[in-house]
């Protein structure tokens, strides 16, 4: 029986950002959800059930850290990621 696929959710503001995991993920068989911001973070984690998050450390709507600190405080386990742009 083989593993499911890897499933990522980029949160990224950044296009460029976006666009470089976009392409290196999929040519490695990395399933990609992308999302601009963390606005309905929680519910994405629910239904789309990603293996990991990746998260763009310097988004704008909602500081990515209260956003994590939101997530963590709900119990959910998923692992994530967090992006910070040179």
């Amino acid at each position: 029986m083989s593993e499911p696929p890897i499933h990522v959710l980029l949160i990224s503001n950044d296009m460029d950002q976006r666009e470089s995991l976009r392409h290196f993920l999929q040519q490695h068989g990395v399933m990609l959800t992308i999302a601009p911001d963390t606005q309905r973070l929680e519910a994405r984690i629910e239904a789309e059930r990603p293996t990991l998050v990746v998260l763009d450390l310097m988004l704008p709507v909602v500081d990515t850290l209260a956003a994590l600190k939101a997530l963590r405080s709900h119990g959910e386990p998923i692992p994530v990621m967090l992006l910070a742009a040179h």
